[in-house]
């Protein structure tokens, strides 16, 4: 089943939750587990589905909500679960209709009823971070798993999270591991850059295949990545320790507004590590990255 990356959404769908930031040192995971940066779905299954794409891409999404409501009354109950999940989708970010988490669980759980397993993946999401209905992790993972075992990097990543934190399951890094595997084989960023977090921090500990990992996740321009190699290159984890690729890597990463990577990047100018001390520069940065809710950034500032 194809994942079809069809609008990039101007503002995170899920940005608002902030239940699981997790770190160990200053190389963190993805803060926000089953995060969303584009619109996912099935291949469109008849003409008013392909015409309600094509409006998404053109970012009429009026005309879009159309076109997948008419879809919505087919006889064909794929057809009609597919569009189910595609109006939920539009819902839920707010795109040609007025954002409504309710709303877009009225759609997803229509979808994941009849077996989409996009709808099976955001109703698991939902409930994951009682987005529109009460969080129920146990409820999250039943559909997450039967979203995940038709091939939804989403549900394997939110499954990955749930087994590395213990959040609603057993805490079990083995399986999370297994479920960000099979999420990273498929070319997820966020499965490559989970899977490289693992290697670097769960026992057996390797750093050449974190680096493998987080690479293949940064070449998909996942920030996070990008911030965790800067962290490597600092701190000479697997490589040899060089300033200058640190901050090249957090500079890619800050530019993408990553408050880690913002942080990390004002302390090589705080302290002249790979770039020319900068105090002023240091400052602005650990601002903005204390601004954008890091904790450390804001210790660090405190103390200066």
């Amino acid at each position: 089943m194809k994942i079809g990356t069809v609008a990039s959404l101007g503002l995170p769908v899920l940005l608002a939750v902030t239940l699981l930031l997790a770190s160990c040192g200053r190389s963190t995971p993805q803060g926000v587990a089953t995060y969303k940066k584009a619109l996912v779905h099935d291949a469109p299954l008849n003409d008013a589905i392909s015409a309600g794409d094509r409006a998404v891409a053109a970012k009429d999404y009026s005309g879009a909500m159309r076109e997948y409501q008419n879809a919505s009354n087919d006889k064909d109950p794929n057809v009609r679960a597919s569009a189910f999940n595609r109006i939920g989708e539009l819902s839920e970010s707010g795109l040609g209709v007025a954002q409504d988490h309710a709303e877009s669980v009225k759609w997803f759980k229509k979808a994941a009823l009849l077996g989409n397993a996009y709808g099976e993946a955001n109703l698991g999401n939902c409930l994951f971070f009682g987005m529109g209905m009460n969080r129920d992790l146990l409820e999250a993972e039943r559909w997450a798993e039967k979203a995940a075992e038709q091939g939804i990097a989403m549900s394997m990543n939110q499954l990955g999270w749930q087994h590395l934190y213990g959040v609603g399951v057993m805490q079990d890094p083995g399986q999370a591991r297994e479920w960000y595997e099979r999420s990273a084989a498929l070319g997820d960023s966020t499965g490559e850059l989970m899977l490289g977090w693992i290697f670097v921090h769960v026992a057996p500990v390797d750093y050449a295949q974190g680096m493998s990992w987080y690479k293949k996740a940064a070449d998909q321009g996942d920030e996070g990545a990008q911030n965790n190699i800067g962290y490597l290159y600092e701190n000479g984890l697997g490589v040899a320790k060089d300033y200058g690729e640190a901050a090249r890597w957090y500079q890619m990463s800050a530019d993408a507004g990553y408050s880690r990577a913002l942080f990390h990047l004002g302390y090589l100018y705080d302290q002249g590590l790979g770039v020319e001390m900068d105090k002023a520069l240091a400052q602005k940065l650990i601002r903005k990255s204390a601004d954008s809710g890091d904790a450390e950034a804001a210790r660090w500032l405190s103390a200066h």
